[in-house]
């Protein structure tokens, strides 16, 4: 049996044979969490976005052009799908306690590029409220998975064994729809490497969370070499990021200069086949 994930239409995006799972048909849990991510995805849309080589990630628009998306535009500022980023907030005050707010006071200002002198709306990163969303919506629970409006609170969470539900391996490393990719996002230093994921550091005292970005995987075609995956805040909104895995059907951080993937959160066994 393969597992399957579809587009807009309707139609295969991509699938995923079974020997890659041992033959495992994921559980009602982990088939709830693919279903959310796709009911997301198609709420917002159906955006997806490229990482070239060379280039800067950018989204298919319209046109069929593949366009950056600035800061103050795109469908998180649109009147339709602004308040939904809130509802990702709440997720988080609810969970965690900590008080995020999305703006929404201009909205429908441009599609991809801001007008001149129009300041951008600065908002603060949603894409780890909206994962830890998926996963709560999902059934899992905080001892299974940390929400945190910081991927690296997750994360780390995973890695030290204090949450149950996953398990954190370097890449290069297979994945398998459920799977979470993550990788950092520092602007002023050389990312991490595979073996430096012990140097992640949650939020809180003394440290602050090492700024981080993850999608969650949603299907893997390995005839193609690509896995599909759903994450928030890309390109301003919910989008499918195609990524390219190396000719063992791996994600590796040297196929992909353009987001250096660190880390696979691999669901555990147990957990994939499990209610």
């Amino acid at each position: 049996m393969a597992c399957s994930f579809s587009g807009p239409g309707g139609e295969p995006l991509a699938r995923l044979p079974a020997g890659l799972t041992g033959g495992v048909v994921p559980g009602d849990r982990v088939k709830k969490l693919l279903h959310v991510a796709d009911a997301e995805w198609r709420r917002w849309g159906g955006q997806v976005v490229r990482i070239p080589t060379d280039d800067p990630i950018c989204a298919i628009v319209v046109s069929g052009e593949c366009k950056v998306i600035e800061d103050g535009c795109g469908k998180e500022q649109t009147v339709a799908l602004c308040a939904v980023v809130n509802e990702f907030w709440t997720h988080i005050r609810l969970a965690s306690g900590e008080d995020f707010n999305h703006g929404c006071s201009r909205t429908g200002v441009c599609e991809h590029t801001l007008p001149a002198g129009a300041p951008a709306e600065k908002t603060p990163g949603w894409s780890a409220a909206f994962i830890s969303t998926l996963l709560h919506r999902a059934g899992f629970t905080a001892g299974e998975f940390l929400p945190s409006p910081f991927h690296a609170n997750y994360v780390v969470a995973a890695r030290d064994g204090q949450t149950t539900a996953y398990a954190v391996a370097p890449t290069p490393a297979y994945v398998e729809p459920g799977d979470i990719v993550c990788t950092t996002r520092f602007a002023d230093r050389p990312q991490l490497t595979p073996e430096e994921i012990e140097l992640l550091t949650p939020n809180g005292l003394p440290s602050r969370a090492t700024p981080m970005h993850c999608d969650l995987v949603v299907a893997v075609d390995l005839s193609q070499r690509l896995a599909h995956a759903v994450g928030g805040n890309v390109m301003q909104a919910v989008s499918m990021n195609q990524i390219d895995l190396d000719g063992q059907g791996r994600l590796s951080p040297l196929v992909n200069p353009g987001r250096r993937w660190l880390l696979v959160m691999k669901l555990r066994p147990e957990v994939r086949a499990g209610n």
